[in-house]
């Protein structure tokens, strides 16, 4: 299967426990690394600067991710700095990077996935989009982000509701879905997400697993593998990727999910593109045990 994913790579400066670490990083590139290492051809849609160590993009490469679709600019790479503290992450963004328009739309796909990091997918490639791919799933968060004067990022309600009926699929964490949908329980903003024309959504809760909304099916609770925390950077992320590509494969939604959270789990224990040095026979053994322990609400 070809999936094609949308969404600029960036440059992540993470600070955790007194430590400062700079590592490639990017929705759009956790979502293809987990998609390409479940079996999908990847086309990674996206602007880098020369900034971006090219080292980076030929480890992408070898995860079997094509990026010949990878624009060079002269402007710096997307960059966020990132610091964890206890359970709470805030974002900053450096450079907000370039913006992705409608003439990068070139091809069609089983599947696109829209994972923009700071609003850089235009208006009108997202319509386009639906075109060029038999289905078609989004990332909330590049679109409700905001920077303030500081850089330190803020998540206000998308005004563009047109593009959020336009996937089959949407993907938000737990606070993003409460900004967009204005319900604090988990189940409701999935809910309320479907109510504006996808069939699936999916808010993920952080360390405590995810909640899966299926029109006409019901809605399930899908627990986190229990892992020590080293880095949770786009572990949401994978667990969108691995989900996309099993749901390609098996049309489960909720054997996708045990997969995504299984993946999810095993991104935890590293950093950057070092997330990916999975064991296959470890991640379905971790899917096998969400799947038993999965419950439908």
């Amino acid at each position: 299967m070809r999936i094609a994913v949308f969404g600029n790579p960036t440059i992540d400066e993470i600070r955790h426990d007194g430590k400062v670490l700079v590592v490639p990083g990017g929705s759009s590139v956790y979502v293809s690394a987990a998609s390409a290492y479940l079996g999908a051809r990847v086309d990674l849609v996206g602007t880098v600067g020369s900034d971006y160590p090219t080292a980076a993009l030929s480890q992408l490469k070898k995860t079997g991710i094509n990026v010949g679709l990878i624009r060079h600019s002269g402007a710096s790479t997307t960059k966020f700095e990132l610091t964890y503290r206890d359970s709470s992450r805030r974002m900053r963004v450096l450079h907000a990077g370039e913006r992705i328009s409608a003439e990068r739309v070139k091809g069609t796909w089983h599947a696109a996935h829209l994972g923009p990091v700071f609003g850089e997918l235009d208006r009108s490639a997202v319509l386009q989009l639906r075109h060029h791919s038999q289905f078609l799933s989004l990332d909330l968060h590049g679109f409700v982000r905001r920077s303030r004067r500081d850089g330190s990022v803020r998540l206000v309600r998308s005004t563009v509701a047109p593009i959020l009926r336009v996937p089959h699929a949407i993907k938000a964490s737990l606070e993003e879905a409460m900004v967009q949908t204005g319900k604090r329980n988990p189940f409701h903003s999935a809910e309320a997400l479907l109510a504006n024309g996808p069939k699936y959504a999916i808010v993920t809760l952080a360390g405590e697993g995810a909640v899966l909304a299926v029109k006409g099916e019901g809605r399930f609770r899908i627990p986190a593998y229990p892992e020590k925390l080293v880095d949770p950077t786009g572990a949401g992320d994978g667990f969108v990727g691995a989900w996309l590509s099993t749901m390609l494969s098996t049309w489960d939604p909720v054997w996708a999910s045990s997969v995504g959270a299984a993946l999810a789990s095993l991104m935890l224990r590293r950093h950057g593109i070092g997330k990916f040095r999975l064991s296959r026979q470890e991640l379905f053994r971790r899917s096998s045990w969400v799947y038993r322990n999965v419950r439908r609400q």
